[in-house]
């Protein structure tokens, strides 16, 4: 549609309007306008239009996915799941229908109904390779369990030999299962293949898993090629890594949360070696921190959707420019060249007095923040999630005073905890809502115990003492094996023997707490 490839919004819902006028049936002019609704985010309006478009094409998996993704943006999951549920009902018997409804409880993040529909794919048409194959994804990514995946994935290519995903992605499983020559090995032959340089990119997040930094780094520049990363795009000439004394460098931050504090090492080692004045983008959730802890550096916030030199008004002019990302290529190429620092960010002073005496109002006994929930709809949130009621071992010992850092909505789950356990977790949404002041909080807590989430990264760069529990397989900033992570010296790691089984990292932490309990109460006595 014209209108809508030249974002003239305006036109757009009128030509709509005026098509539905003519064919009130007409199902694609209702689909378009559910569009230009989300996209101008206007959900209520987005699911009239949807469901409209779904009652007069009630077989059409893509107006349902759109129907369901908006209920989810609404709050409404469990009705996006009830309708996905009785259009699975209607098409039971279609391998094309359930594939599809397969991907959107993907996309949903609903790991385990998706795993339940690739089985009834399979059912129906066991000699399906890529239901195999995307079987396999789900077991891999969705519930960190390697050997399954696996076995998906050899299935697949039995059925096969030439469906070169499969392939890919055994290698990737092969990696995550501890084989990382079997793995390197199978990366290299499939360099030929049309996706060169997302296998490259995938070898370069392997070898940083497994501590090989030097070689990871050269092509983690991939990663803008890969689907996963959103690019960014400024009208600077690309710094080469050269000393430019006098010049203007601009470094913007790029991923999630966590890897613009994690890159953000770098900085210090990048304002000696350049002796540029250095202008820092960063997520605006981060410009105070960032501010006050690299004084040297002109830091300008963005917005979550700004991609582009629109805001960059920094008053400089630009002369080169590097994203966040590359700077470990140049400044961490081995373990050994991680510095050993006590926290390279610093809280506000102020709030962190603050906090400290709010949390010394709560009693005796060490003050451990906690968060259990991690990642989004696409980053592996259930792998990386331990819900609350599995924490028992750890929140039950007495004389400890545990408050929440979970970023997302979590009032009904604390109450739970309360109403049927006695335990109270402290909870203060202001702490959250605010990640300066989420800092002052965790520079004021004894200890941090956390999931692989930002929170990790925000207490390890404030050099406060973190225990993470990390999955089966984790993300590569977690790597492989062992208990250290180089970025963060004050970060120990607690690794999942199994997936889906946390309940012996639970027991070693719980544990290791009461150790570190009667060894102060000994001293002390």
């Amino acid at each position: 549609m014209a209108e809508l490839a030249a974002n003239d919004i305006d036109s757009a819902l009128r030509w709509l309007e005026r098509a539905i006028d003519h064919d009130p049936e007409y199902s694609s002019a209702y689909a378009a306008l559910g569009d230009i609704y989300q996209r101008t985010n206007d959900p209520v309006e987005a699911d009239y239009c949807l469901r409209m478009a779904l009652r007069c094409s009630p077989d059409s998996s893509e107006i349902l996915h759109k129907l369901a993704r908006n209920c989810v943006t609404l709050g409404n999951r469990s009705e996006a799941l009830a309708l996905l549920r009785e259009a699975k009902d209607r098409h039971s018997g279609s391998v094309d229908f359930l594939s599809q409804l397969a991907l959107i409880y993907d996309d949903l993040d609903e790991t385990d109904l998706a795993i339940c529909t690739w089985e009834e794919v399979i059912a129906l048409n066991p000699l399906d390779a890529s239901a195999h194959n995307n079987l396999g994804l789900q077991w891999h990514y969705g519930k960190g369990d390697v050997d399954k995946a696996l076995d998906c994935f050899m299935r697949a290519l039995q059925l096969n030999p030439c469906l070169t995903e499969a392939r890919f992605n055994l290698y990737q499983a092969k990696a995550d299962a501890g084989k990382v020559d079997e793995a390197l090995a199978g990366f290299e032959s499939m360099l030929a293949e049309p996706f060169r340089e997302e296998v490259m990119f995938h070898r370069s997040i392997m070898l940083l898993k497994n501590r090989r930094f030097g070689e990871g780094w050269r092509e983690y520049h991939l990663r803008w090629r890969y689907r996963g990363t959103q690019s960014r795009s400024f009208p600077f000439p690309n710094w080469d890594g050269q000393p430019c004394t006098g010049k203007t460098l601009l470094v913007y931050g790029e991923q999630g949360l966590g890897d613009e504090i994690m890159f953000a090492s770098c900085l210090r080692d990048l304002h000696e070696k350049t002796g540029a004045k250095i202008v820092l983008e960063c997520n605006t959730r981060l410009e105070s921190l960032f501010r006050r802890s690299f004084p040297g550096i002109t830091v300008i916030g963005r917005s979550s959707a700004q991609t582009s030199a629109d805001g960059l008004a920094s008053g400089a002019t630009i002369d080169f420019q590097t994203a966040i990302g590359d700077l470990p290529g140049m400044f961490r190429a081995e373990e050994a060249a991680f510095p050993n620092h006590r926290g390279y960010l610093v809280a506000d002073p102020k709030r962190v007095t603050f906090w400290k005496d709010r949390l010394a109002a709560l009693g005796e006994g060490p003050k451990i923040g906690i968060s259990w929930r991690g990642g989004q709809g696409k980053t592996r949130r259930e792998a990386r999630s331990i819900p609350l009621q599995e924490w028992h071992p750890i929140l039950a010992a007495e004389g400890r005073h545990f408050v929440s850092l979970q970023y997302t909505d979590c009032r009904q789950e604390l109450q739970a905890l309360e109403e049927q356990h006695g335990i109270v977790i402290h909870h203060w949404q202001e702490a959250i809502d605010d990640y300066d002041e989420t800092a002052a909080l965790v520079m004021a807590l004894d200890k941090v115990i956390t999931v692989c989430t930002s929170i990790v990264h925000l207490t390890g760069a404030l050099g406060r003492p973190a225990w993470v529990l990390v999955p089966r397989v984790p993300e590569w900033r977690y790597l492989a094996s062992g208990e250290t992570m180089p970025w963060y010296p004050s970060v120990r790691l607690f690794r999942q023997p199994r997936a889906g089984d946390w309940a012996p990292v639970l027991r070693d932490i719980a544990w290791k707490l009461g150790t570190v309990a009667r060894r102060v109460d000994h001293d002390l006595g």
